[in-house]
C-alpha cells in the first residue's frame, strides 16, 4: 500500500514534484506526457503489464511520473516504464482497471526493483519533453519492399478487446524496443493522433520494450 502524503523530511530534494492523488481525467494538472510504471519482464500473452498498487483509501491507482528523473526517484533504476500522453489515460482506464493516477509518488524502498543489470543498457529518454509539434516519431511497421505503394502499421494487443500503436522518440530507441530488424515508418509528433484513428489503434504507447518472441527475425 503506498501513502500518497509528501514526505517533507529535510532529506527531501527541492526539486521533487509533489506527489498528487489525481483522476484519469485531469490531464490538464498532468505533464502533456507521463510516465506509467511496467513489470519488468513480464506480460499476459502479448500485453504490457501496467504495475499497479492499492492507495491508502482503497483504490487501485496506477503510477505515474513526470519525468525519468521523478521516476528513478521515486521507484530506482530498476523501475521499467513506458511513456504515455496523458490524455490516453482514460482509454487505458478501461483496459487495465486501474481508479486513478498517483503522480509522482514514492515506493517504499523494499517494494522496489532491483536495478538494471551490469552492462545491460538503459533506453536513451527523450531529449525533449512537453509539446514539441516537430519531432519525429518513429512507428514499427509490417516488413515492406521498394515498390510498395503503403506500409502497414504493426498494432500489439493490450487487452482482450483493445490494440496499442507503439511510437518511439528515437530510432535508437524502437532498435532498443522491437529489434534490429523492424521495419518502421516515421510521422512528425503532431499527426500521432491522426495516424492512431486510422489506423484503428485504440490508444498509443510510447518507448516501451516488446518481448522477445515479438521481435521480427532477419527477413
Amino acid at each position: 500500500m503506498i501513502d500518497i502524503a509528501a514526505d517533507k523530511g529535510k532529506g527531501q530534494r527541492e526539486r521533487m514534484p509533489r506527489p498528487m492523488l489525481l483522476d484519469v481525467d485531469e490531464a490538464d494538472r498532468m505533464p502533456y506526457e507521463v510516465l506509467l510504471a511496467t513489470h519488468p519482464g513480464r506480460s499476459v500473452g502479448e500485453r504490457v503489464m501496467l504495475e499497479l498498487r492499492e492507495s491508502v483509501n482503497d483504490q487501485l491507482v496506477v503510477m505515474a511520473y513526470s519525468s525519468r528523473q521523478a521516476l528513478v526517484e521515486c521507484c530506482g533504476r530498476g523501475q521499467s516504464w513506458i511513456r504515455v500522453p496523458a490524455h490516453e489515460l482514460p482509454n487505458l482506464k478501461r483496459s487495465a482497471g486501474f481508479k486513478a493516477v498517483a503522480l509522482d509518488t514514492p515506493l517504499p524502498v523494499e517494494t522496489r526493483h532491483p536495478a538494471t543489470p551490469e552492462g545491460q543498457e538503459e533506453p536513451t529518454p527523450f531529449a525533449t519533453l512537453g509539446d514539441d509539434e516537430d519531432r519525429m516519431l518513429f512507428v514499427p511497421s509490417r516488413p515492406f519492399h521498394e515498390g510498395h505503394k503503403r506500409a502497414e502499421l504493426e498494432l500489439q494487443p493490450i487487452s482482450d478487446d483493445e490494440v496499442a500503436l507503439l511510437a518511439y522518440s528515437s530510432l535508437e530507441l524502437l532498435i532498443w524496443g522491437c529489434g534490429e530488424h523492424q521495419a518502421w515508418v516515421s510521422f512528425p509528433s503532431s499527426d500521432i493522433e491522426e495516424v492512431r484513428r486510422q489506423s484503428g489503434a485504440d490508444v498509443v504507447v510510447m518507448d516501451t520494450a516488446l518481448p522477445e518472441w515479438l521481435r521480427h527475425g532477419q527477413y
